[in-house]
């Protein structure tokens, strides 16, 4: 829904916002005309899940310039399983198989190809669990996580779930992604065989 340009505006509820950095665009942007949608690659196309069915379309009003690609987050699919499984090598096929069943699995795409994940559980069958966000290390840096992670925290505040949990290793440097996009650490423990303290992290929506 969002390019990973931090210049573009996204919309949310009708009112525009900064791009995914908080920063002051640069680049206007103007509703597209009726003869620009659907025909030009520098549309941007709003599809939100469940909560949010308006499709809007917008056009950089400075269209002479260097197109920008855009990343977008969709509900996984069965036929998402073999790239997924790449990406995910901590569960079973059919673990997963039952992750994308039950909504609990979202692919990252840019280009129409999939570049990356994230999946999640419900804690003690109430609380979103972000188990795993990974992102294809070609695509890093562009800002495809944090997208993930906000269009995750949106929809499941559309399901209207108050808190999001996480958690990652003391010893990784996730733990400073999540705690800039305002995480906060709540606990921790020493998983089995596991030498470094995994750190529990959690957000109210």
């Amino acid at each position: 829904f969002v390019g990973t340009d931090p210049r573009l505006f996204h919309r949310i509820d009708g009112r525009e916002e900064a791009g995914p950095c908080g920063r002051s665009p640069s680049v206007p942007m103007e509703r597209a005309g009726r003869e620009e949608r659907g025909k030009s690659p520098l549309v941007l196309d709003i599809f939100p899940r469940n909560g949010y069915n308006k499709r809007e379309n917008y056009v950089r009003a400075d269209k002479g310039r260097e197109r920008t690609k855009m990343a977008t987050m969709r509900a996984a699919e069965a036929s998402d399983m073999a790239v997924l499984l790449r990406y995910d090598t901590h569960i079973a096929p059919d673990v997963l198989r039952r992750r994308i069943r039950d909504g609990c699995c979202f692919a990252a795409e840019e280009d129409s190809a999939v570049v990356g994940m994230l999946r999640f559980e419900l804690l003690f069958g109430e609380h979103p669990f972000l188990e795993l966000l990974y992102i294809d290390a070609a695509f890093r840096g562009r800002g495809i996580g944090r997208l993930c992670l906000s269009e995750w925290e949106r929809e499941m505040r559309a399901r209207s779930y108050r808190y999001v949990m996480t958690s990652t290793q003391a010893d990784e440097t996730a733990w400073r992604f999540y705690e800039k996009l305002g995480y906060e650490k709540c606990g921790a423990f020493f998983p089995p065989e596991q030498k470094a303290e995994e750190w529990i992290y959690r957000k109210r929506l």
